[in-house]
């Protein structure tokens, strides 16, 4: 038994397959990096793995897992990367996951989720990257997200969101990529977002690069490519 094991890596092993063993969380409670990418593997993601606390690193995408997002993840204070992507992950974003505050990225893009996106992803200040397109999110675009100040990347298109861009992304001054498209969203792009797309860059020198929107719905003369 490797009970005091620190790092399991696993990716890309297609002959492995199968389930993930309940037990990984009983057990390799000392883990600080678990990798099972790539690995045909199906069923559901664990709920043991919310005692797994040490955990920093979680990449279980490209899988065929089903079945909810556990909220038992919103137990991994030290979590930092959370990779879920490229599943078949249905229900919805959990509350709980607002409750890692050392995220930097999370990524639950090509699933099946659904319901609203929780406003409790705002407390994530250190999220850089936040991935969710390709799902089947409804409801608006939650203000509070315009406090991940530190977010580099936000991917919210092809979903059914619906309302508007809020103003108070303006906070957004380090984003180099903001995806809005193939959803429902109305009314314009605020002029504080477009500011961020000139040479002159917001915070740090960055600048924006990539702004997509639906320009026939939300009128954008700033972004760099409307569908």
């Amino acid at each position: 038994k490797c009970t005091r094991l620190r790092e399991l890596r696993l990716r890309s092993n297609l002959q492995l397959g199968g389930t993930i063993p309940p037990s990984y969380g009983d057990t390799l409670v000392d883990l600080v990096v678990l990798y099972l990418d790539r690995m045909a593997l199906s069923g559901t993601i664990p709920t043991s793995f919310g005692k797994l606390t040490k955990l920093q690193d979680l990449q279980l995408y490209e899988n065929n897992l089903g079945g909810p997002v556990p909220t038992e993840l919103g137990n991994l204070q030290e979590l930092q990367w959370l990779y879920l992507d490229s599943n078949y992950l249905n229900g919805s974003v959990p509350v709980e996951l607002g409750e890692l505050r050392k995220l930097r990225f999370l990524y639950l893009s090509e699933n099946g989720l659904v319901g609203s996106l929780p406003q409790q992803l705002g407390q994530l200040t250190m999220l850089e990257m936040l991935r969710l397109h390709k799902n089947d999110l409804t409801g608006t675009i939650p203000q509070q997200f315009s406090q991940l100040e530190k977010l580099t990347v936000l991917e919210l298109s092809n979903n059914y969101l619906t309302g508007t861009v809020p103003n108070s992304f303006e906070t957004l001054a380090r984003a180099v990529e903001l995806e809005f498209h193939d959803n429902r969203l109305t009314g314009n792009m605020p002029q504080e977002i477009c500011e961020l797309v000139t040479t002159n860059g917001g915070a740090d020198g960055l600048f924006l690069v990539r702004l997509i929107a639906d320009c026939e719905e939300v009128s954008c003369s700033c972004c760099t490519s409307c569908t």
